[in-house]
Formats: C-alpha cells, structure tokens, sequence
C-alpha cells in the first residue's frame, strides 16, 4: 500500500468504505480533490459538488490507495490535476450514483472520459443474477 507522503500530483486515490469505495484526486500538498455527496457520511445527491479538502477528510478514517490506470489513454499528471482543480465548485452534470458519481469524476480527470468500474461490476453481477434466474425458470418452464 502506498502512504500518503508518496502521493504524487494527479494520482487517482481510493479509499474503501462499508458497501463501495470513494474515489478523488490528489493535487500535492496533502490535497485531493473529489465529488462529494454531503458531508461526515450524509449522502445527499442535491447537495454533491467538487470539492477541494485535505487527504485526511477525504480519507474520513480510512487509508487511501492510488489506483492508476497504466494505459496510454492516461493524460499527464499535471493535466489530471488542473482538470481536477478546474472543476472544484461545480456540480460535475449532477450526481448519480450510477452515472455520474465520485469514481466517474476520477476517472474522467485522468483521461477525459467518464467511468466506473464499481458500477460496471455491480451490472455484470446483476446481469449475471438475472439470467441465472431467468434461465433457470424457463427451464423450469418447459419441463
């Protein structure tokens, strides 16, 4: 695991939570940058904006982890941060936790292109689930 004093300007931080992990950007001098929907927990998607914060709030108890993406659509670690700098005060197009939420930002700071691998996953799960089922009862259908 990576500790926080070897963060470097434009890594993309997670930090794990109870049922998902948050994501933000760290920007030197011991700040990360991230979309927010509330504060000390709330979840409130009317009040989600970009937020510049020290990396101990962001990491609210937790320990960060950078989780680069090593592909050749990466920018640069400077334009990943003034992108991420550059939005602090928005809205970000409005939270969704499905379409539009912390990881997306990250994401989209790093190479231009809105993404969760989080929701991604959840949907491969539940695609997977449902045609279990549904598999199963057309079976159980036909016998």
């Amino acid at each position: 695991m990576i500790i926080s004093e070897n963060y470097k300007e434009g890594d993309i931080l997670r930090v794990k939570r109870v049922l998902y992990s948050h994501f933000g950007v760290y920007v030197g001098n011991g700040q990360v940058v991230h979309f927010s929907a509330g504060n000390n927990g709330e979840l409130n998607p009317r009040k989600a904006k970009i937020i510049l914060t020290s990396l101990q709030y962001f990491e609210n108890g937790g320990q960060s982890k950078c989780c680069n993406r090593n592909t050749c659509e990466r920018d640069t670690r400077k334009n990943i941060a003034q992108r991420a700098l550059k939005l602090v005060g928005t809205k970000f197009g409005g939270y969704n936790i499905v379409t539009n939420n912390c990881e997306h930002f990250a994401r989209f700071c790093e190479n231009g292109i809105r993404f969760s691998d989080q929701v991604h996953t959840v949907a491969s799960i539940a695609a997977i689930v449902f045609m279990q089922f549904f598999v199963k009862n057309i079976y159980l259908l036909s016998i």
